[in-house]
């Protein structure tokens, strides 16, 4: 329309600020954004993540490698997408086109949680941003004291 101004400049992504429960766990705990996006997606305790990423040989206040967090989140339940090759898979891209479910994303140098198309993290990830591989969550999350019906009370 005459007037109007087209503008390039892409929408912000939406980011609700968490830590994921780390504050209350291990306020000390830095490089944890594993940990804090397995908590968030799955929707267990931080505490809980903490113990399992040690156990498999994270060390505290270091970055967690791949080969140490990767099984824990697939022990969760979680299916892997991977974007290696081909077109890129950006942030904004991924959140237009997966609006719904809960998500772990893997890019270089950094996890997110996004859930319901939201980004749950400690600070704001570029919307150009490449997501290597996606962990889309296949087991919902229980309500505390709620048990499967494959577990016994």
């Amino acid at each position: 329309m005459p007037g109007e101004v087209m503008t390039t400049k892409p929408l912000p992504l939406p980011l609700c600020g968490t830590d994921g429960g780390r504050s209350f766990a291990h306020p000390q705990e830095k490089n944890d954004c594993t940990i804090r996006a397995t908590a968030i997606a799955f929707g267990v305790p931080y505490e809980e993540v903490h113990a399992h990423m040690a156990e498999k040989g994270r060390r505290p206040r270091h970055k967690t490698r791949r080969a140490v967090w990767e099984p824990v989140i697939l022990q969760y339940g979680a299916v892997s997408h991977s974007y290696y090759g081909g077109k890129r898979m950006t942030l904004a891209r991924f959140l237009r086109e997966n609006p719904t479910g809960r998500w772990v994303l893997h890019m270089r140098g950094h996890v997110t949680a996004v859930v319901d198309g939201v980004i749950l993290d400690s600070s704001h990830q570029g919307a150009k941003r490449w997501i290597l591989k996606a962990y889309q969550v296949t087991k919902v999350p229980l309500e505390p004291g709620l048990t499967t019906t494959t577990e016994k009370a």
